[in-house]
């Protein structure tokens, strides 16, 4: 195994090295220090030496010092008599199409950096002029990902979750063999060439493997910067045009393969466009702060309405609360997932994003719609509530999950409805007895270990996604709407005949096949990482095994997530010493100190009860 080079990302043991050449042109070799690299002929006899002078200029400091300069460097330039050899890492190639992609984000990730790369190389007049996905080159440098790899055995694979386990994947563009640069001073018009690359070697088009545009065939001169922009996007198209989820990406990737050079976008506007697709995270931040979240819902507001939902308003110009529309009672009807004392509250919404709006039914009920896919990204989101929605799923009382009772489907877009339900339910209103508190804290971790012996962990939890089924305004003590400042009372809870207790937001949650191995069950980064979100930004509970950058249990982390969650609120009972130590146990820092399932908490937490239900402190009023 060779040593490691800047150029690579290292996730565990480096790879066995091998390299398979595909001419004579290029062979292995492993420098004095260990490093691996291959070595390419660049001239002979006269021929190449416009390839040296590209491969110069773009590896020079000042180029790769520049981030959108996406060519595989030549480290080392070797000369001798005639011919001149270039030195560049070894790398592995078809790094778009080596290993799928597990998610629509990896896809664009790879795709802005092959677009830039090409803009940085048409910004300096070059074109390639030679492209094929064998030439987009990706700097992983390790043998495995999350899943066991064990390199003795041929059918051993890498996990679909490959890509994901490296901080920064990179993706380079190689082979300049037939690359050409233009001058500075020439004119657009006069920046043509003419047949295609090895032609003047005997090569011809039916035994040429890259795609050909038509004006090549045609034996006039043509652009190669359009010529590039073609191969690519036919290159791209061949492998990215079943994501019908995505409509404007097979559009861009179509329009960069036209026929007419003249109808192709530039590599400049070709990546411009790939950024302005909106994704699911661009829907998530629209606007966020200023009280227009609604503002991207407007033009789906006729959609919306076809389907049997009007959606609130603001309460003013410029606030995010939402009111009931304009012409409707102010009170919502009854609906089945609430439990009902008293008269209605008047209903109210504060959006934490815009991907989510409050809508009135048509028979009066009220609900959230949340967009769950855009641009591809989403779609096991919405599997996760689906299943987890089912008829079947909605009889089993250990399940908790707040419904999903309506799914919308527009183009690219999956839009779930769910009942309006109040969160932050264990901190809202405060536990008048002990025994509230347990039924609470029973209802949650089943809740969990539901999900859990389904395979699904949550990946992102806080208190304010544990929500529950009130419904109403006040208790039987008196309660005067007209006086400001009026609470309800702190009998609240138990006015209820079964208050009940639900886990929302599944945006990040994952779920694992019952086919796969214990260890193979790991994710690696937080939620929202991939969108550039920091450890210091991000606002749930880390465990330590996050931050080492490494793979590890989403199982635990919930368990860890939600154990610290419940011992910030609970870790003053100290008539209940046991409670306090359950919760501190679950937020060990050593994920195999954790008790290491929610399922293990619940059956740790009837051993609580012999507690006497007792009134609480006014230290938790």
């Amino acid at each position: 195994m060779g040593t490691s080079y800047s150029y690579h990302e290292w996730v565990g043991p480096p790879e066995a090295s091998r390299f398979n050449p595909q001419s004579a042109v290029q062979v292995a070799a492993r420098s004095l220090d260990g490093k691996d690299v291959v070595i390419r002929c660049l001239t002979r006899a006269g021929e190449g030496h416009n390839v040296v002078a590209i491969l110069d200029a773009l590896s020079s400091p000042e180029a790769l010092l520049d981030p959108s300069n996406h060519t595989l460097p030549m480290i080392e330039k070797l000369e001798m008599e005639d011919m001149t050899f270039g030195v560049i890492p070894v790398m592995r190639p078809n790094g778009l199409t080596c290993i799928w992609f597990r998610t629509t984000d990896e896809v664009f990730r790879a795709l802005e950096a092959v677009l830039e790369g090409f803009v940085y190389l048409h910004d300096r007049l070059i074109a390639h002029r030679d492209f094929g996905l064998a030439e987009i080159f990706i700097n992983h440098g390790s043998s495995y990902g999350r899943m066991p790899y064990d390199p003795s055995r041929p059918p051993s694979r890498r996990p679909c979750e490959w890509r994901s386990l490296f901080k920064s994947p990179q993706y380079y563009i190689n082979d300049y063999e037939w690359s050409v640069q233009f001058s500075p001073d020439s004119s657009e018009s006069s920046m043509l060439v003419q047949g295609f690359p090895l032609q003047a070697y005997g090569i011809t088009l039916d035994e040429y493997k890259r795609p050909i545009p038509p004006e090549v065939l045609t034996g006039e001169p043509y652009c190669p910067f359009r010529m590039d922009v073609f191969q690519l996007g036919t290159s791209l198209h061949r492998i990215f045009h079943h994501m019908s989820r995505v409509p404007e990406l097979v559009t861009l990737l179509s329009d960069m393969a036209d026929d007419d050079p003249l109808k192709r976008p530039t590599a400049r506007e070709a990546h411009d466009r790939l950024l302005e697709i909106p994704s699911l995270m661009d829907w998530r931040y629209s606007t966020e702060g200023s009280g227009g979240e609604r503002a991207i819902w407007e033009p789906l507001v006729p959609f919306l309405r076809e389907h049997g939902y009007e959606l609130f308003v603001p309460r003013s110009p410029g606030y995010r609360e939402q009111i009931p529309p304009p012409g409707s009672s102010p009170f919502r009807a009854p609906d089945p997932y609430h439990e009902w004392v008293g008269p209605p509250e008047a209903s109210r919404f504060n959006p934490q994003s815009a991907i989510q709006v409050a809508a009135r039914s048509i028979d009066g009920k009220d609900v959230v719609i949340r967009c769950l896919t855009r641009a591809g990204e989403g779609h096991n989101v919405v599997a996760i509530l689906e299943l987890l929605s089912s008829p079947e799923a909605l009889l089993d009382p250990s399940n908790h999950t707040l419904p999903m009772i309506d799914k919308l489907e527009l183009e690219d877009m999956v839009f779930g409805v769910f009942p309006m339900m109040r969160p932050r339910a264990l901190t809202c209103i405060w536990f008048r007895t002990t025994d509230e508190v347990f039924k609470a804290l029973d209802e949650v971790l089943e809740g969990f270990v539901y999900l859990h012996d389904r395979l699904i962990a949550h990946r992102d939890f806080g208190l304010a996604e544990i929500f529950i089924n009130h419904g109403s305004s006040l208790g039987p003590m008196p309660y005067d709407p007209s006086i400001r400042g009026s609470r309800r009372p702190s009998e609240w809870r138990s006015l209820f005949k079964n208050p009940r207790y639900y886990i929302n937001d599944y945006e990040w949650s994952v779920q694992f096949s019952p086919e796969s191995s214990e260890s193979s069950r790991m994710v690696q980064g937080i939620p929202l990482e991939a969108h550039g979100l920091t450890l210091a930004e991000y606002q749930r509970a880390i465990p330590p095994e996050v931050r080492t950058g490494q793979p590890y249990c989403p199982f635990h982390m919930d368990v860890f997530q939600l154990g610290s969650a419940l011992l910030g609120i609970f870790q003053y009972m100290s008539r209940v010493p046991d409670l306090v130590t359950l919760l501190t146990d679950m937020a060990d820092d050593d994920p195999l100190q954790r008790s290491g399932s929610a399922e293990l908490e619940v059956d740790l937490l009837p051993n609580l009860h012999p507690y006497t239900p007792a009134p609480l402190g006014k230290e938790h009023s």
